[in-house]
């Protein structure tokens, strides 16, 4: 019978199938690293995408043609962002949005108001103000909302599109939900395809 210190002292002494016992505890980070990579890869190719197929779209929405797909400009201007995007994206869960304005300088502003009453610096209900876009209410934004707009107008469209991650990591650490939000805008100016009318003819708000 062999003695136990002299067992024990062979067991050790051998190495076979250490290989396995390191690749076991090595695979799941490896694998955790290499789904990462591919997940982030697939994100970006996806914004850029987005950003492609807005600023396509963008293209033709500035010359004031005639939508051929659809019903209006702006349907074709979701149309032609999911032709480009090839089925990489879901349009129905995301959000393709439009604001027209006179000028550059109108962006993102609020419509202007008489601040009477307790004077705090806000819109408060029953103050007047400058209805920019027509819509009947005040609006933080004045732009035209849902608005490839009109000839010489300047055109904000904005994409957003929550994208699925694929690693439970990567979600831990940038997602919420396991989604990613994406956004991509695109600023253009329409052409002035109204004879005679320019931008400097535009009417500021």
């Amino acid at each position: 019978m062999a003695h136990p210190r002299k067992t024990f002292r062979t067991l050790f002494r051998r190495n076979e199938g250490g290989s396995a016992v390191e690749f076991a505890l090595l695979a799941p980070a490896l694998f955790l690293i290499t789904f990462g990579i591919i997940d982030i890869g697939i994100m970006l190719l996806t914004w850029v995408m987005m950003e492609g197929g807005l600023r396509e779209a963008a293209r033709y929405a500035i010359t004031g043609a005639a939508p051929t797909q659809t019903a209006s400009r702006l349907e074709e201007v979701i149309k032609i962002v999911e032709d480009k995007t090839s089925g990489l994206i879901d349009l129905a869960s995301a959000r393709i949005e439009a604001h027209a304005y006179p000028g550059f300088d109108d962006v993102g502003k609020a419509e202007s108001y008489v601040d009477a009453g307790d004077m705090n610096g806000s819109y408060d209900a029953g103050e007047s103000f400058t209805d920019c876009n027509g819509n009947g209410k005040w609006d933080n934004d004045r732009g035209k909302d849902g608005d490839a707009g009109d000839s010489a107008d300047v055109v904000l469209y904005t994409f957003e599109y929550d994208y699925k991650l694929l690693t439970p990591v990567l979600n831990d650490l940038i997602g919420t939900n396991g989604k990613f939000p994406l956004r991509a805008s695109v600023l253009v100016r329409n052409e002035p395809w109204e004879s005679g009318k320019t931008s400097k003819d535009k009417k500021k708000c």
